[in-house]
């Protein structure tokens, strides 16, 4: 019944009696254990039944021996076994508190099946991030984007963030773990409901705000996640927008130009995040229907010196031509606010205007800051 349930057993299965009985075998026969010929029950414990048949204390610790050789040879495929459980408890813990449904539970389950076999060695690491998130809770935070002619709040990206137990924040740095063991769904659809009921509440004071979504760039190859989203959304025409950082998307172009295209027709926008981090942006912006780009932050920092600050202003010039809406990330202080500024941007975020903040901080940050550039 254990092999049947578990076949990974199989092997010490057959292994144990096999090594107990060569060895038993050898030492019966050459007498280095000597035992008599007596009648007892098969219920007789181990060691007490070997105390019966030896003439000596030399069979009853000969059984000692085998126990303890026999579970050594079954410990590292218990080991292996329960490192398979630990996950399947962790990520099942974890789907039931983000309330995800039965079907995608099990299209998750059959995901790790698949990939168990190539990715061993790193489960235990996969487990121990589905346990951290699952023992502390999941949070949108809101970072303001403002327009540099105004200096108005026109919208919100939405970042994710882990509130642990200790009371401390942390960001996402979880999500490259999930990226590699393909888990990303459970986190994206989340956030996308997270999402739609931040906008329902919001709605329900008479405060519309526009927000960014950021989301891992396979959801475009998956049209199931697009159809989501567009449902998920209807309510909420043109405050919508869909981040994905670059990815190689050439081989599968013709689908995620379907779903850009159909992300569009629910009034939903898609922006290519972190451009200049990566190697497919220019591939991307000639083959796929994006025109929103946000240049990130570690593009700004070339600026320090004379060949970033051209690349930078070329690549800006660039967008322009082509009709693409720019934003500024990372912007931290006036010059860098300035120096985008003098290149048509109009649109920038960062800790030059605030952080990323709580939901119910929102609504208060945007009336502050419009009403105080009205003066």
């Amino acid at each position: 019944m254990p092999v049947f349930l578990n076949p990974m057993l199989l092997v010490p299965f057959i292994l144990v009696p096999c090594f107990n009985f060569l060895i038993s075998y050898f030492l019966l026969s050459s007498g280095v254990i000597d035992y008599q010929e007596v009648t007892i029950s098969w219920m007789t414990p181990t060691i007490i039944n070997g105390a019966m048949v030896g003439t000596d204390a030399i069979a009853p610790l000969y059984q000692v021996f085998l126990i303890i050789c026999n579970a050594c040879i079954y410990y590292p495929f218990l080991r292996l076994s329960s490192e398979k459980n630990n996950y399947q408890m962790a990520f099942n813990k974890l789907s039931s508190q983000l309330n995800v449904s039965e079907r995608f539970v099990a299209d998750s389950e059959q995901r790790f099946i698949k990939q168990q076999q190539a990715q061993n060695l790193s489960s235990a690491q996969l487990t121990t991030v589905l346990n951290t998130i699952s023992n502390a809770r999941l949070a949108l935070y809101y970072q303001p984007q403002i327009d540099l002619n105004s200096g108005h709040v026109i919208g919100f990206e939405a970042l994710l963030r882990l509130h642990n137990n200790d009371g401390s924040v942390s960001g996402p740095y979880f999500l490259d773990t999930l990226i590699i063991h393909k888990q990303t769904n459970i986190i994206d659809d989340w956030v996308i409901k997270q999402a739609a009921r931040d906008l329902t509440q919001w709605r329900k004071v008479g405060f519309k705000p526009n927000i960014s979504i950021n989301v891992n760039p396979d959801v475009l190859t998956n049209t199931a996640m697009v159809e989501k989203i567009c449902q998920l959304f209807v309510e909420f025409a043109d405050q919508v927008k869909i981040e994905i950082v670059e990815s190689s998307y050439l081989e599968q172009q013709i689908i995620v130009t379907q779903n850009i295209n159909k992300l569009r027709e629910h009034n939903i926008e898609t922006v290519l995040d972190d451009f200049g981090t990566g190697y497919s942006s220019l591939s991307m912006l000639t083959h796929f229907p994006v025109k929103h780009v946000k240049l990130d932050r570690q593009f700004l920092l070339q600026c320090q010196q004379d060949a970033g600050r051209i690349l930078y202003q070329q690549v800006t010039e660039l967008f322009a031509k082509l009709g693409f809406a720019v934003v500024a990330e990372g912007i931290e202080t006036p010059e860098e606010e300035q120096w985008v500024r003098s290149l048509g941007i109009t649109t920038a975020q960062g800790w030059l205007y605030a952080p990323a903040m709580l939901r119910n901080e929102v609504i208060s940050f945007t009336q502050t800051r419009n009403n105080a550039n009205e003066v």
